[in-house]
């Protein structure tokens, strides 16, 4: 018997905070408690109107349509229609990218997966995408010459997609140079895709999915440009070292396998990202809470709790850490040692306060703290 979304406890005025709830069943596998503060209420079908497109900003439809799903709730089918769609979308990337990973390797190039790419393999469930428009990984900024090349061989470009010729126009060599001046990444690699399985949902890909996430259609066929972005780091102010510190082993699709970051790097990488963007931005940041949450349920126990601490004074990034490792804690009983957190602690004597921005709860659920998380 399928339920309305007042059944699990949920109002239907809080649309945000059912989106929460399904990202943290997906990353966790539990609940959240009935709310004793209600917003004002909205009727069922505007809540769910307006629904998939909080999800979509949060980057959170496959999770509402899984635990949707699961739970047998009535909610609209656009969630699992589009689901669909980027499950096969991100097959396709992992497709397409995987034989260059295999070929950058045969050539002597190591070859790390980065982030959403990474986590979609090995820390959400198959079946479920992670909302993604495209792959990164790192190499070693000696190799980049020899990577422009295997991507070429591979069919790929650095350009744009133009909707227009339905091509990728290749970057100029002063227009690429242009965006890769000062940065840490290439200009993006792309290859554009017919995907005649989707055609069937070529109505719903023109009305959800904009060409931000990488779809055309046209007289009802479905285009798909899968993008590839290299890094040579992730960040200036970080060590090259560091970031190539005792990489993991990862199976990619289609019987590749790649380097990703040690569980350490993983977890402190994505808490601080979330910490730094959610307060810059003074948004909602669901999907990146629930990475950093599927990385502590998964990790935990193989996390090197001393790594991210000599992380944590050198990069001097206590504060972030802080609050982030006490926000999972709340959701995951002892993920992070409190020795670790109190290490953290701005408050603690020593401690560098380096961008210290406060508690990141109240942005990342639109609550007040019940209580102060330092003390």
């Amino acid at each position: 018997m399928s339920k309305q979304l007042s059944d699990i406890g949920l109002p239907p005025a809080q649309g945000e905070r059912f989106l929460f709830q399904c990202a943290l069943w997906i990353a966790t596998g539990q609940y959240l408690e009935p709310t004793s503060t209600v917003a004002r209420s909205l009727p069922l079908e505007q809540q769910e109107s307006s629904l998939i497109a909080a999800a979509f900003r949060e980057r959170v439809v496959p999770l509402v349509a899984e635990f949707s799903h699961v739970h047998q709730l009535e909610i609209d089918p656009d969630f699992a229609t589009i689901s669909r769609v980027l499950g096969v979308s991100m097959k396709a990337m992992f497709k397409h990218i995987s034989p260059v990973v295999q070929a950058l390797r045969e050539s002597g190039i190591d070859v790390m997966i980065l982030k959403g790419a990474d986590l979609a393999l090995t820390t959400y469930p198959p079946h479920v995408p992670r909302m993604m428009h495209d792959i990164d990984i790192l190499v070693k900024p000696a190799d980049v010459t020899r990577t422009r090349s295997v991507f070429s061989d591979h069919g790929f470009i650095q350009g744009e997609f133009d909707r227009h010729q339905l091509k990728i126009v290749p970057y100029e060599l002063r227009e690429r140079e242009a965006l890769e001046a000062e940065h840490y990444e290439l200009a993006s690699f792309r290859k554009l895709l017919r995907l005649p399985s989707l055609d069937e949902y070529a109505a719903r890909i023109e009305k959800y999915l904009p060409l931000f996430y990488a779809f055309f259609v046209t007289q009802r066929q479905v285009y798909y440009s899968v993008k590839c972005d290299v890094h040579v780091n992730v960040s200036r102010k970080l060590a090259l070292d560091d970031m190539w510190y005792k990489p993991r082993q990862i199976q990619l699709p289609f019987g590749r396998s790649a380097f990703a970051q040690s569980p350490a790097d993983l977890f402190w990488f994505l808490a601080t990202r979330l910490y730094y963007e959610t307060m810059s931005t003074a948004s909602v940041r669901l999907l990146q809470f629930s990475d950093v949450l599927s990385v502590a349920k998964t990790y935990h126990r193989e996390i090197d709790w001393q790594r991210i601490q000599d992380i944590a004074g050198r990069y001097k990034l206590h504060a972030s850490l802080f609050y982030v490792f006490s926000l999972v804690n709340n959701f995951i009983d002892g993920a992070v040692p409190h020795e670790v957190i109190e290490f953290c602690n701005p408050e603690r004597k020593g401690v560098p306060k380096h961008n210290d921005f406060g508690d990141l709860a109240p942005t990342l659920f639109r609550i007040t703290p019940a209580t102060d998380r330092r003390t």
